[in-house]
Parts: C-alpha cells; sequence; structure tokens
C-alpha cells in the first residue's frame, strides 16, 4: 500500500483523484425552502416497541428527494393519514437523515471511525429510501474525510464502518469500489494493522483485491514506461558522448596541425628575412659600385 504525500498542497484521494471527486459532488440542490413550506408535513414512525420514535417532515421535501416517499404517498399506494412506518430502522439515523434534508449537513467533531459509522448508516438508509442526491452528498462527505488528516495520518473507515455498508448496499454500489482503491492505492502500515487485526467484511477483501491487483498492473505499467523512457535517454546520452568525444579527437589533431603550421610559418618568416637581408645587400652594391673595397665589410653586416 502506498502512503500519502503529506507535503502536498492537496493530499489523498482528492489530489491523485480530483477529476473522480468532482464528480462524486452532488450538483443537484435542496429543494428552496419555498418549493415545499406549504406542503403538508408527513407523519414518519421509526423504530418499533419502546425504541420507535416520531418524525414530522414537510411532504415536498421528503417527496422531492426520496422517491421511496414519493410513492408511498401517492396514488393508491397512499397510505392513511400522510403517514409511513419505518419498522426496521433506527431512529437515530434517521433524526440525521431529517437533519440533513433540511440542513444539508450532518454533524461530526473529528474524524475517527464512530463517525464514518454514523456517515455510513445515513448512506445506507439513503439507500434504502432511493435518494441518489442523499447518496451522492454523504458519498462526497466520506471521501472528504478520507483527506483529513489527524496527527499527521488519514483514517478509513473501520472493519464496523465497512460492515455498515456492506451489509446495507448491493454489490455493485459505487461506495464499495472506491473505498477499496482507497484503502489499495492510499493505506499505509497502520491501515494494513487495522485489516489484519479487526474482523472486515469479507466482501471488502475481494473488492480490496480485485483494486490492489488493478493498481499493481498499473504500477507495473508506469514502471515498464519509465524504464523504456530511461534505455531512450541513456542510448540518447550514449550518442551525445560519441559525438563529444569525436569532437574532442578533432579539436586535438587540430591543435597538433596548428603546432606544425605553426613552426614551419617560422621556418618560412625567417628564410624570407634572409632574403630580404641578401636583396638589400645586393641592391647597395648595386648603387655603390664604386666602393669596391668596402664590400666585404657591407656583406658582413648581413650576414
Amino acid at each position: 500500500m502506498a502512503k500519502y504525500n503529506h507535503g502536498a498542497t492537496e493530499t489523498g484521494y482528492l489530489a491523485l483523484h480530483r477529476p473522480e471527486q468532482d464528480a462524486l459532488k452532488p450538483s443537484a440542490p435542496t429543494p428552496d425552502a419555498t418549493s415545499y413550506w406549504r406542503t403538508p408535513p408527513v407523519h414518519v414512525v421509526v423504530g418499533k416497541g419502546d425504541a420507535k420514535k416520531d418524525f414530522y417532515i414537510h411532504q415536498g421535501l421528503i417527496c422531492g428527494r426520496s422517491r421511496f416517499f414519493k410513492n408511498a404517498l401517492s396514488g393508491d399506494r397512499a397510505e392513511t393519514a400522510q403517514e409511513v412506518k419505518l419498522p426496521e430502522d433506527n431512529p437515530g439515523t434517521f433524526s440525521l437523515y431529517q437533519q440533513f434534508l433540511y440542513t444539508d449537513a450532518l454533524p461530526h467533531e473529528e474524524v475517527r471511525d464512530s463517525t464514518y459509522v454514523t456517515f455510513c448508516k445515513v448512506y445506507v438508509l439513503c439507500d434504502k429510501l432511493l435518494d441518489p442526491v442523499g447518496k451522492s452528498k454523504v458519498l462526497w462527505k466520506i471521501m472528504k474525510l478520507c483527506t483529513t488528516a489527524v496527527d499527521g495520518r488519514y483514517r478509513f473507515p473501520g472493519h464496523q464502518s465497512l460492515r455498515v455498508l456492506y451489509e446495507g448496499t448491493t454489490e455493485n454500489d459505487s461506495i464499495r469500489r472506491l473505498l477499496a482503491d482507497v484503502y489499495a492505492t492510499h493505506g499505509d502500515e497502520s491501515t494494513a494493522v487495522v485489516l489484519t487485526t479487526d474482523p472486515v467484511h469479507i466482501d471488502f477483501f475481494c473488492d480490496l483485491s480485485r483494486s490492489m491487483a488493478v493498481h499493481i498492473q498499473e504500477r507495473k505499467a508506469k514502471l515498464v514506461a519509465q524504464t523504456r523512457e530511461i534505455e531512450k535517454i541513456t542510448a540518447e546520452l550514449d550518442e551525445q558522448k560519441q559525438a563529444l568525444e569525436m569532437t574532442r579527437a578533432e579539436l586535438v589533431e587540430s591543435r597538433a596541425h596548428g603546432t606544425k603550421a605553426s613552426g614551419f610559418a617560422r621556418t618560412i618568416k625567417n628564410r624570407l628575412s634572409q632574403h630580404a637581408n641578401r636583396r638589400k645587400a645586393h641592391d647597395f652594391l648595386q648603387l655603390h659600385p664604386n666602393q669596391v673595397n668596402n664590400w666585404p665589410a657591407h656583406i658582413g653586416t648581413y650576414e
């Protein structure tokens, strides 16, 4: 499992998968207050026995988000007195869902497994109530939590959160693949310890294995491409080295020829100088033929 780059400006899943993360963020807004304020309240009874609790939500709001409630409160399937019963659900989780409908917020103080458990329960409830906008919003919040550092480290949903998700969602639910990808690509040593010491849902291990296999293949392909690039650069450097060696040999040879040419030039210069001196002597003798007795002395001066 790879580690997060703590020095990056934006770390974790968002930094490496920004397009996917942006796609997760829901664009559909919560219905405006004026669109549901005057609609009648829906009486929702959640739980059973002593744990049973009553909730009231504007029909325009709950039916605008949940196809389950829309179907239950429309046509021949409309329930008596605008009442819907959810005996198998947890009142605490539904209370958070009610708050989420009105405020678009889920309360949490810090990133810990209990926070993930709460969010995962709301996500499963959104799935049950056929609220795709709610699912997308909760999923986006969960992925944001995965990139929040606590004491320099990142904490992912633990075995309790994973059990809630895998027992409450279908096999093809996107949150399963996304969390498996997060674990496979960005987990560290502490994550591996959690997976090996806590009883994690078996289906999560299957998804994690597939994600890790894909991750390994991607890393392998990347390493192969990098190796080919290194080989290409190495070949280019070898060619440049050979060219430099040839240039050096030409410079050495040119310098040697330059030394020989310089010596030859000096010899020619000396011979020309001697020839010039003798020419001067000849001209002097031609101009002064009467001074025969002084010729030896003058010739000596030009030797």
